[in-house]
């Protein structure tokens, strides 16, 4: 950054060179219009492309500025949502624990855990931290068991094990095979 604001300033100050020896040209070639003679100039067109350029890239490198401030605003937004939606959750579920723990007896755990299972993000984070070999920590075991066990490995599923056990009887070898 310092070294983009460094670029800066000595693009303007050689902006303003030029432009303060186009202006000694212009009061050069005034008086020399009125004595009819021509004074040749140290300024070219070249410098002046060369300033217009230095000029165009000024304008391209704020206005870049300018967006990565508001691209930053924004994500400073949704996150400070984001953690404001945390909170007003994490106050619910410790009101509904009371002071001290007074009112866990009444807390609707088959809500908070639907809540918790249905958090995307969170089984995304964990899926994909499997998927890389990463170590689960404890609470993530935890919660990743009691989701099996809620979720994929559900009374659907159980009551479909037994009645295969059922059918098959004493054959355990086509019941793991199944």
């Amino acid at each position: 950054m310092n070294l983009l604001i460094e670029e800066y300033q000595n693009t303007m100050r050689e902006y303003r060179e030029a432009a303060a020896r186009a202006r000694e040209a212009q009061t050069g070639a005034q008086g020399s219009v009125a004595t009819r003679t021509i004074e040749t100039t140290d300024i070219t067109i070249v410098d002046v492309l060369e300033s217009a350029r230095d000029i165009q890239a000024i304008h391209t490198f704020w206005n870049g500025m300018v967006e990565a401030d508001q691209t930053a605003e924004t994500g400073f937004s949704e996150t400070t949502a984001g953690l404001s939606e945390i909170k007003t959750m994490a106050d619910t579920f410790l009101n509904g624990l009371g002071k001290n723990g007074g009112k866990i007896g009444s807390l609707d755990v088959d809500a908070l855990q639907a809540v918790v299972f249905g958090d995307e993000d969170l089984m995304k984070h964990l899926t994909d931290k499997l998927a890389r070999n990463e170590p689960l920590t404890e609470s993530e075991r935890e919660l990743l068991y009691q989701y099996i066990q809620s979720e994929v490995f559900n009374e659907e599923k159980h009551n479909e094990m037994q009645s295969l056990i059922q059918i098959l009887g004493a054959d355990t070898e086509n019941l793991k095979d199944r």
